[in-house]
């Protein structure tokens, strides 16, 4: 067994297909790194939704 925690980087994580990205892969077990260049503020949001439906989200 893999003790390795799976990793994402998902780029334009504030958009509509990015935050739905992050929001799939953070319920599949990975921890998500959730990026953007701008709307940082949508993308912090994102990141929070992910915690809260029990994932890692940065």
């Amino acid at each position: 067994m893999n003790a390795s925690p799976r990793r994402a980087l998902v780029t334009g994580g504030s958009g509509d297909i990015g935050s739905a990205v992050a929001r799939a892969l953070g319920a599949a077990g990975f921890a998500v790194i959730v990026h953007a260049n701008s709307h940082i503020d949508r993308a912090r949001d994102v990141a929070k939704a992910i915690e809260a439906d029990g994932g890692t989200a940065s």
